[in-house]
Parts: structure tokens; C-alpha cells; sequence
């Protein structure tokens, strides 16, 4: 698993160290980057517990990654358990490890799963999301 890491830092390295300029934004000419960097990936891991809109977790999955996410805040919204990803009590100690080391020895899982996602993120767009918000705050 080390191996992976190693070339993971390295790929996001190249992505961050050699466009400083672009260290903190992600703007034209770099959106075909950002996607090379997902393209890379075997799956998507985010373990902030304080995820709102869950931007990132939107494009791991657009880029037919299974996300792996506390269920906290945004991701429940955003990861259909089992379906689209797996999302995990933050509080159990080791639970990140086994959800991910679940995705990492079954590539099928992991394929039917970023399938999934790559689908529900296909279907979602801007009016839609804005609907849903108006939604949320008319049952408020």
C-alpha cells in the first residue's frame, strides 16, 4: 500500500508544487489536471467531519470514484451507503481503515460503486440542487 501512497504524493505534488499560482484555486487550464488527478484514483477518501456541500465528494464521484465519508453533515446527502460509496461512524475507531481496505481488496465493489456514483452525479445540476435547497428550507 506504501507504493500507492508514494505515487499518489507524487502526482499531487506535480499537480501543486509546480503551479504555485494555483496552489489554492482550481481555474482554467487546471480543471484537465484536477481531472487527470481523479483518473488516478481507485477510489475517493474524505474523513473531515465537517463537510457541508461536499464539493469534493462531488467530483470523485463524477469521476465514477466510490466515496468513502464520515456520515456527518453533506456526505449523507451525497453518498448512498453501499451504493455510491460507504459512509462510516467517524467515532469507531478503525472504522475508516476497514471501509477502505473493504473498497481496496474488491475492485468489482469498487467499479459497481463508481458506476453509481458517476451516474447519480450525471443526473444532478445546478436548478436541481437549488430546488432541493428550497426544498429543505420550505419544510423548515
Amino acid at each position: 500500500m506504501s507504493l500507492v501512497t508514494y505515487e499518489l504524493q507524487d502526482h499531487v505534488a506535480t499537480i501543486t508544487l509546480n503551479r504555485p499560482e494555483r496552489r489554492n484555486a482550481v481555474g482554467d487550464g487546471m480543471r484537465e489536471e484536477l481531472a487527470d488527478a481523479y483518473a488516478a484514483f481507485d477510489l475517493f477518501v474524505h474523513a473531515g467531519t465537517r463537510e457541508t456541500f461536499g464539493q469534493t465528494l462531488q467530483e470523485g464521484a463524477a469521476a465514477g470514484l466510490p466515496v468513502v465519508a464520515p456520515a456527518r453533515g453533506g456526505p449523507i446527502d451525497l453518498i448512498d451507503h453501499g451504493g455510491t460509496g460507504y459512509l462510516l461512524d467517524p467515532n469507531t475507531p478503525g472504522a475508516l481503515r476497514a471501509t477502505v481496505g473493504t473498497l481496496v481488496d474488491d475492485a468489482a465493489v469498487r467499479d459497481r460503486m463508481g458506476a453509481s456514483a458517476r451516474r447519480k452525479m450525471a443526473a444532478r445540476s445546478w436548478a436541481g440542487v437549488v430546488d432541493e435547497l428550497i426544498g429543505f428550507y420550505g419544510a423548515v
